[in-house]
């Protein structure tokens, strides 16, 4: 739960909250991240309380980068949720409370093709423009994160981080780590040459696509930088906490690039020639990230996400050209051989 230091500024904020009288704060369920989240019940309403201590001297820290971003994507007229107050010294801020459907449950409890498809249209149109207007007047100066999307992180946060948690300590896959480190490389190489010109969210996915009066609204942006444009699509079409129909994905991806090449005019083949190559990072790092979750953090949920990461991977990886990318073939079938095994 919040501490009574945060609840206590809270109060000097909000003149209709008195801890004290107000019924106690619902903590909300938490992903991968340390914040802690609440709901504050209000006369008028709700709000959400996020308490975030970062270490001193940090600066920008997370809490600076959300604040910050959330002005500057409803600056572009973007659903992102409104910070009401910030207290960057108590690592606190307050902001609207957007309710607790998101498009993960949506489409969890059972929807019809056709609402499915009206949603990922939805989506798909938000993810182009937030890709557009966002990149206007964004200054990654004002974020905790670096400027852009390169070749250090790819090997060190996505494919690194893939290996030494997915495969080494989660699996306890023996990897030809010489060979595979040179793949690795390859593959950044090539997916650097994606470019990184549109405004990344790094994290575009289901639950972080909130529904609120049928309308998606964007959260969890505070990692946002400059990347590629195919990071996030495939964080969103290829994303494991659905596992989309393989058809529904090819046809949202024609519909995207439909968008984007209407906004932009970015060359549609090359896109699709670079989007493999990115898409590859994307589900190495959120394989990683179960691992490092579920083990780590004691966060075994994200370990059932697992099976359906690894094939979302292995067929990305199957659009590559398998001659150049021989040893991570084959790492990622033992893979497989190893979580089927295993479950």
């Amino acid at each position: 739960m919040p501490s009574a230091e945060a609840l206590r500024w809270a109060a000097t904020v909000l003149e209709e909250y008195d801890p004290a009288t107000a019924p106690a704060p619902h903590r909300l369920p938490g992903t991968g991240s340390d914040r802690v989240l609440a709901r504050l019940f209000l006369s008028a309403g709700t709000v959400v309380l996020v308490e975030n201590p970062r270490p001193d001297g940090e600066h920008p820290d997370e809490n600076d980068s959300f604040v910050y971003l959330s002005r500057h994507l409803r600056g572009h007229g973007l659903p992102v949720p409104r910070v009401i107050a910030y207290n960057p010294g108590k690592g606190a801020y307050l902001m609207e409370d957007l309710g607790d459907d998101d498009l993960y449950g949506k489409v969890r409890v059972g929807i019809t093709d056709g609402e499915l498809r009206e949603l990922y249209r939805e989506g798909i149109t938000l993810l182009s423009a937030m890709q557009v207007e966002g990149r206007e007047g964004f200054d990654p100066a004002r974020t905790h994160s670096p400027p852009s999307y390169d070749r250090d992180l790819m090997l060190t946060g996505e494919s690194g981080y893939f290996r030494r948690e997915f495969l080494e300590n989660h699996l306890g896959l023996g990897v030809q780590t010489e060979s595979l480190q040179k793949e690795f490389e390859k593959l950044a190489r090539r997916a650097e040459r994606a470019g990184k010109d549109f405004f990344l969210h790094r994290d575009f996915q289901s639950m972080n696509l909130k529904l609120r009066e049928g309308q998606l609204w964007i959260i969890d942006f505070q990692g946002a930088r400059f990347g590629p444009p195919q990071y996030d699509l495939a964080a969103f079409l290829f994303d494991p906490y659905v596992e989309l129909p393989a058809e529904l994905r090819e046809e949202m991806m024609e519909c995207y690039l439909v968008d984007l090449v209407g906004r932009t005019g970015i060359d549609h083949d090359r896109f699709l020639e670079d989007f493999p190559f990115v898409a590859a990072h994307r589900l190495m790092q959120a394989l990683g990230a179960y691992a490092f979750l579920g083990h780590r953090r004691g966060k075994k949920d994200f370990l059932s996400f697992v099976p359906a990461g690894l094939r979302l991977l292995g067929e990305v990886c199957r659009r590559l050209p398998a001659a150049e990318f021989p040893v991570l073939g084959r790492t990622i079938a033992a893979a497989r051989e190893r979580a089927e095994g295993a479950g």
